[in-house]
């Protein structure tokens, strides 16, 4: 199994890393027969969402079950076996790095995430996005290789800590909330959180400490930061924008904020990261 230092080692031995999506399947269906053709392509990254099956990669079976992340690196064959009547659900996305990468090498990476909606809108949102756009565009394409690139370090920011890890389905249901929210650029008061769950905020804060293990506030900022991070991958949104986004009424002290998270400041890391995609 792949662990959070793996990824992170991968993701920093490579400060230039960018990635070329060259296609994104949502929900697909393998083939009508009992195993798809076996394939020796780009590099696959899949997001496994039901119990249908098992792909078979060089000599190895992996099951496809829920919450798994199988990384196929290129030229590994593989082929999918599963029901001829089920579809397999999964995302599928084929991508290819720069020539000089040596990210994956040549083994396959197995990933089994806690069962939490941790990355369900992000990735979501990628498919959605390359679904509709043409992801062959070089600046849509440049969105689609900076979200995935988000999702490695979420996988990263999930397994350092325990955050979602609860036993508690009212705390879950709050993660999943606030997630899906903030993935999707909107920031939640407190007040519409607690509407949403029918919660005191003294139940909600007191719940939120004991299944997590961190403070509700202390959640929402590393939160908040992860998604300031990730916006500023791109060149979309004016840094005042991203502030506003996430709630800071001065793009002031969300810079603070920021450089005394990640130690760097907003707008150089995103000089830094323009700089390196252009390359």
């Amino acid at each position: 199994m792949i662990r959070a230092n793996n990824i992170e080692k991968i993701i920093t031995g490579n400060p230039n890393l960018n990635f070329k999506v060259l296609a994104v399947n949502n929900h697909l269906k393998v083939c009508t027969t009992n195993s798809s053709p076996q394939c020796t392509e780009s590099n696959l990254l899949m997001f496994c969402k039901s119990y249908i099956g098992y792909f078979k990669i060089g000599d190895q079976n992996f099951e496809i079950v829920p919450q798994r992340i199988i990384l196929i690196p290129g030229n590994i064959p593989h082929k999918a076996y599963h029901n001829p009547k089920n579809f397999i659900s999964l995302v599928a996305i084929r991508f290819t790095t720069s020539p000089d990468s040596k990210i994956f090498g040549d083994q396959p990476y197995i990933l089994d995430l806690p069962q939490t909606s941790a990355f369900s809108s992000i990735i979501e949102n990628m498919v959605n996005f390359t679904l509709t756009h043409n992801i062959h565009n070089s600046s849509n394409n440049q969105i689609v290789s900076n979200l995935l690139k988000s999702i490695f370090w979420n996988i990263v920011a999930v397994l350092q800590s325990t955050h979602g890890l609860s036993n508690d389905i009212k705390i879950n249901q709050a993660i999943h909330y606030i997630e899906q929210s903030l993935y999707q650029y909107k920031y939640l008061t407190v007040d519409e959180i607690l509407s949403h769950l029918q919660m005191s905020n003294y139940e909600f804060t007191t719940r939120f400490k004991q299944a997590t293990g961190v403070t509700f506030r202390t959640y929402l900022f590393e939160k908040k930061m992860q998604i300031a991070k990730q916006l500023l991958l791109t060149d979309e949104y004016s840094i005042d924008r991203i502030a506003g986004i996430l709630g800071y009424s001065d793009r002031y002290i969300f810079s603070n904020q920021f450089k005394k998270y990640f130690h760097i400041s907003p707008a150089k890391l995103r000089d830094i990261e323009l700089k390196s995609s252009n390359y």
